[in-house]
């Protein structure tokens, strides 16, 4: 009966040590799971921060970037401005358009006729252009310097911020 009695505590000994390696296992499982899924927590707050607070930068950086904007929008329209301004000073009196009347002989009858009791008649040798033609003419230089004064105005913001290089 020793031998029975011997066996029954060896394995009520192995019982034990097996369900003691049980719940520690259990344990240990059930800690483990809790430490990962606090570590998974904690990892995924970092990142949701870091990533609220990257856009929020981008937001900052944006708007930094859209005041520039509009400041070179600013700047570019008044030199804009500025130009079509001393264009249309310029343009305000136009000295009337004249062409030699050895250019256009059958045309300078024509026109002495009409001029001789204007202050043309001063000019010798020369014929003031029909007043359609010369309006075309100055409608057609008014459009040519806009578009100059545009390019000037291009070219200065380029200049003045270093993109010329």
């Amino acid at each position: 009966m020793m031998f029975y009695a011997r066996l029954i505590a060896i394995a009520a000994l192995l019982a034990g040590l097996w369900a003691g390696v049980g719940y520690i296992h259990h344990k240990g499982v059930t800690e483990g799971k809790a430490e990962v899924q606090q570590k998974w927590d904690a990892d995924k707050l970092a990142r949701s921060q870091a990533e609220t607070a990257a856009t929020l930068s981008r937001v900052k950086n944006n708007e930094r970037i859209a005041e520039q904007q509009s400041l070179d929008n600013e700047k570019i329209k008044k030199g804009h401005d500025d130009e079509i301004a001393a264009i249309r000073v310029a343009n305000a009196n136009p000295v009337r358009l004249r062409i030699s009347d050895s250019i256009c002989r059958g045309f300078a009858s024509a026109t002495k006729a009409q001029s001789a009791g204007s202050g043309d008649a001063a000019l010798a040798g020369t014929l003031a252009l029909p007043e359609a033609l010369e309006r075309n003419l100055q409608d057609l230089i008014q459009e040519a310097d806009t578009v100059v004064a545009s390019c000037r105005a291009a070219q200065s913001f380029i200049r003045n911020n270093g993109m010329d290089k």
